[in-house]
């Protein structure tokens, strides 16, 4: 509501008064409100989403890390100590033999520890991005298994 005088005549003055109903414009606004506050409730839930299933991934990935240390690096390496505490000297033609099996097996468990590192954080990821990463991966992949993988 406005209200301004108005001089009519000389010594006359009256006063107009002006209305306006700003209900509706009090509705919308309150329902923009409404809106915007649903909105942000809906990012803060759709956050909270990806945030727990960014940590349950994280937790997969130690796990399945810490299985593949375990069962693979583990094993290997308690597979090498038994065979060493093993060796017979009495025996050389056998001690050899054992030698140089036991020589493969630490080459093979240096393999394992390198696979799991570069798992773990390949060096192409920190030098080159994740593109290179992805094509050096997929370049791994198609060897082990002969197929060939495309990037899209």
């Amino acid at each position: 509501m406005s209200i301004v005088p108005v001089t009519i005549k000389k010594e006359e003055s009256e006063l107009l008064i002006i209305c306006f109903d700003i209900t509706e414009r009090k509705i919308a606004e309150q329902e923009i409100e409404r809106l915007n506050l649903k909105n942000t409730n809906d990012k803060l839930n759709q956050q909270k989403i990806i945030s727990s299933k960014i940590v349950e991934n994280q937790e997969n990935e130690q796990n399945r890390i810490a299985k593949e240390i375990h069962d693979g690096i583990g094993q290997m390496l308690t597979g090498l100590k038994f065979s060493l505490e093993s060796i017979d000297l009495s025996e050389p033609e056998k001690a050899a033999q054992k030698i140089e099996y036991l020589k493969k097996l630490s080459l093979d468990i240096i393999k394992g520890v390198r696979t799991a590192t570069f798992n773990l954080m390949p060096p192409e990821l920190s030098d080159h991005g994740i593109v290179s990463s992805l094509t050096k991966l997929t370049q791994e992949l198609s060897k082990l298994t002969g197929k060939k993988y495309l990037i899209l």
